[in-house]
């Protein structure tokens, strides 16, 4: 079996058997990735805080992750997925909190906008942002854990569009042996 395709194969399991473990794999890989991004010096300086460039990154690669969406059915699937389902924004409307899409998310879902890296970048952001600061129950909902792994496969997939990104993320993982070999592999040829 391609070792891509393996690691969704492994991914599902996790959901299947424990989603709490999954949004652990998320949160480190998306964290690990961030800071493979500002090793790499994709940063901006904002009043004197350094922030990650996420922009700066997608808009260097939005042709070369393109072509690979075109060419590769597991990540056109996750891009799909992220147009059909994109996550939601947390709002607090007449003092009640709430779930809605951004205008601009709204014109992606109903195919009259187009899709960059930069609002994949976005979205797989806000995943992280909805987990990490308590908008989510406790994974309850099948579409929460389809976020979760399709923004992981995103993740994994970025990690080839820069190979300073990819030697940070890989070299700086201390002691994460199994996570280093799933990562050593290239889910950009056809599976």
């Amino acid at each position: 079996m391609h070792p891509f395709k393996e690691w969704i194969c492994q991914l599902t399991c996790i959901e299947e058997n424990n989603p709490i473990i999954l949004a652990e794999e998320f949160f480190m890989v998306f964290s690990h990735f961030e800071y493979a991004l500002k090793k790499a010096r994709y940063v901006e300086n904002i009043n004197n805080t350094v922030r990650t460039d996420w922009k700066g990154f997608a808009n260097k690669y939005n042709g070369v992750f393109g072509k690979i969406m075109k060419n590769n059915k597991v990540i056109e699937r996750a891009v799909e997925f992220f147009r059909k389902e994109p996550p939601r924004k947390q709002v607090l409307k007449n003092n009640t909190l709430g779930w809605e899409c951004t205008d601009n998310d709204r014109r992606i879902k109903a195919g009259q906008g187009k899709i960059t890296l930069e609002w994949l970048t976005l979205m797989v952001r806000r995943v992280r942002n909805n987990l990490f600061h308590g908008g989510k129950e406790i994974l309850s909902r099948p579409r929460d854990i389809q976020l979760l792994i399709f923004g992981l496969v995103l993740l994994r997939c970025w990690l080839d569009l820069d190979e300073n990104v990819k030697k940070h993320f890989i070299d700086d993982l201390p002691g994460k042996e199994t996570l280093r070999a799933q990562f050593c592999f290239s889910p950009q040829t056809e599976i």
